[in-house]
């Protein structure tokens, strides 16, 4: 080899070493996605388990757009969805969905200035814990990447505190040093003092940590808004608890007060696609006191609900718990691992703001599990407009679990360090790596193998085709129930997808039913609608049927026969004069039926759409105004030195 093609080699090999080590955290992310995603990523098909429900193509509608004057449950969650399906397959859209929610907490991880061990660490700990693990399980995939914007939130604003801090104490001493000047009654000591100042300042490097910051929480409000309204609220909690935390200093303090007012002037444009259809739609009258109680946090294991959160679960859905967490010295184990992490990242990161997240987080997780707290969240989700983002208190532990493993990774990074040369440096980083691995096997390769993919049956898409030719009235989903097990889908339990299969309004059950030791508790729904046909089917009433399927506008019935209760709804559906869809062709397990008198469908209020657009004009200004601020900084930081000199 000549000595040029060995110096190619050389510079090859260092530039993909430069690369791996500015990218520790996003590769760490990418084989914890592998490991955990690893079964689903290598085969064709739909995961399809309680509320992870993707179909081959999700129709771009007045439902997923979130005009359709019903509760945005899933804006834009659900748009974004559906226009990855215009030009990808439903089962890659899941599949790139899952992948890029854990590859985005490694690049948050990324943005900071931490070490490569550090960074790989933290990287480890966000991808494998309770938190994420529970909500694979129940399948609530925005809240994933909610959680992945909560990362780039707290990097961006830990750095733009810190940016404030540095340039307000330059500040506070150049002020110091020429008053000193002034008092010497030397004018050219004070220009002298002045200049030293502004050189010892480093603007350049200020301006240059202020833009990285700003594009970090930019990322973190476009990412959070599409990720729907607990990733957005999320996001605002870790921003305010980051910036107005105290301990940066007075003026410090107030130099964050304009750049937080345009944060959450951001925020309220780019989230307006879902609280705007919220507003002005939701029933006022919707929200069940008994929702409180029922999607509070709970123990997932052994010991008391609060060591749960301390270690980053707690969910209330008794299917998403783990098995090892069983074992009292797996949940403690984990509550001291993100304790630990904590602490450090206090220390490390800012007494103020980590404290100002733990405590946030931890208290809005608990608050219902106390019995004085319970009441007053209860009269915050019943009369409180946007309240009921507070029932399912167990999310907000993600305030806790992200500055727990940044913490975590400069943990072991500093000890690390301090046992160099010693065996205890390779016990230390094994350690750091494995141990959130150890604490949750069970997360390992889809559950074990639980999570599988499948694929729809064929004739239901070409129902689903048939049924969207038919444009007028609503579709009633038979018999009553939210969740359903398909044999095609292993028995596994998931939200019916019919709701997302056909582009028009669905009517179906929308309660829920949450297990409560030996007993159920059922949750009422939202949809008046929905709540008259359940009312009717309780009854058997045909005629409280009919005159429910006529308010609600219903013009086609599907009657899932596989499913418990259907032959004697299907007799109801007949006395309450419907008949059969002669129209569809025949498919197993399948009947549908046409309701005769059903109206024309009105067309949008052009005013629905005004929450969609607002959020789309706010995201181009956000985008472009971070990526302008970035170019006008670096001109500026280009330009600082001379301007010193």
């Amino acid at each position: 080899m000549t000595m040029s093609g060995r110096g190619a080699t050389h510079g090859a090999a260092g530039g993909a070493t430069r690369w791996a080590g500015r990218h520790a955290g996003l590769l760490a992310s990418a084989v914890c996605a592998a490991v955990i995603l690893g079964p689903m990523l290598l085969t064709r098909g739909f995961w399809l388990h309680y509320d992870m429900v993707f179909v081959p193509h999700l129709p771009l509608s007045d439902m997923t757009l979130g005009t359709a004057g019903q509760v945005p449950r899933a804006v834009p969650n659900d748009a974004i969805v559906a226009l990855l399906d215009l030009v990808l397959a439903g089962d890659i859209t899941q599949k790139i969905i899952l992948l890029g929610a854990f590859l985005a907490l490694g690049a948050g991880v990324d943005r900071g200035c931490s070490p490569v061990l550090a960074r790989v660490c933290a990287s480890v700990l966000l991808a494998w814990n309770p938190w994420v693990a529970e909500r694979l399980a129940i399948g609530h995939w925005g809240y994933l990447w909610g959680y992945a914007a909560c990362v780039w939130a707290i990097v961006g604003a830990l750095e733009a505190r810190r940016a404030r801090t540095r340039s307000s104490d330059g500040v506070a001493g150049g002020r110091a040093q020429a008053e000193t000047a002034r008092r010497a009654d030397s004018a050219g000591e004070v220009r002298a003092w002045i200049d030293k100042d502004r050189a010892r300042g480093s603007v350049a490097h200020r301006d240059a940590d202020a833009t990285h910051a700003r594009r970090s929480i930019a990322v973190a409000l476009v990412m959070s808004a599409a990720s729907g309204s607990t990733g957005a609220v999320l996001v605002a909690l870790a921003l305010a608890a980051v910036t107005f935390a105290p301990g940066a200093g007075r003026l410090a303090w107030r130099a964050g007060w304009r750049p937080a007012s345009l944060t959450a002037l951001a925020w309220v444009g780019l989230n307006a696609s879902w609280w705007w259809p919220f507003l002005t739609a939701a029933p006022s009258d919707a929200a069940d006191a008994a929702g409180v109680e029922a999607f509070a946090a709970r123990s997932d294991g052994a010991g008391p609900v609060w060591a749960s959160l301390l270690g980053g679960g707690g969910i209330w859905h008794a299917p998403s718990w783990f098995a090892e967490r069983s074992s009292l010295l797996i949940v403690i184990a984990s509550a001291l691992v993100c304790l630990a992490g904590v602490i450090a990242a206090a220390r490390r990161l800012g007494r103020g703001p980590i404290t100002a997240l733990a405590v946030t987080g931890l208290f809005l997780a608990g608050a219902s599990t106390v019995p004085g707290l319970r009441d007053v969240m209860t009269e915050i989700v019943l009369h409180v407009p946007g309240g009921g983002l507070l029932r399912d208190g167990q999310k907000f532990v993600a305030l806790w679990v992200v500055p727990a493993a940044l913490g975590w990774g400069l943990l072991i990074d500093a000890e690390v360090r301090r046992a160099r040369g010693s065996i205890l440096a390779s016990v230390a980083l094994i350690g750091g790596i494995v141990a959130p691995l150890v604490l949750l096997p069970g997360l390992a390769w889809a559950r074990g193998g639980q999570w599988r993919t499948v694929d729809y049956p064929a004739t239901w898409t070409q129902v689903a085709r048939d049924l969207d030719a038919r444009t007028n009235g609503a579709t009633l989903v038979l018999p009553w129930s939210t969740y359903r097990r398909y044999a095609w889908n292993g028995e596994r339990t998931v939200l019916d997808p019919w709701n997302r299969l056909l582009t028009g309004r669905v009517i179906a059950d929308d309660a829920l039913a949450v297990r409560q030791g030996s007993g159920v508790r059922v949750v009422a729904g939202e949809d008046p609608h929905a709540a008259a046909v359940g009312r009717a089917l309780v009854h058997r009433s045909a005629d409280e049927l009919r005159d429910a399927m006529a308010r609600a506008d219903v013009s086609r019935v599907i009657v899932q026969t596989d499913q418990p209760d259907a032959a004697a709804v299907t007799d109801l559906v007949r006395r309450a004069g419907a008949t059969p869809l002669a129209a569809a062709r025949p498919v197993s397990h399948l009947t549908t039926w046409s309701v005769p008198g059903a109206s024309p469908r009105p067309s949008t209020p052009w005013w629905r759409a005004l929450g969609l657009v607002t959020s789309l004009i706010t995201a181009g200004v956000v985008i472009v105004g971070a990526s302008r601020t970035g170019r006008l900084r670096r001109k500026r930081c280009a330009r600082a030195p001379e301007q010193l000199s």
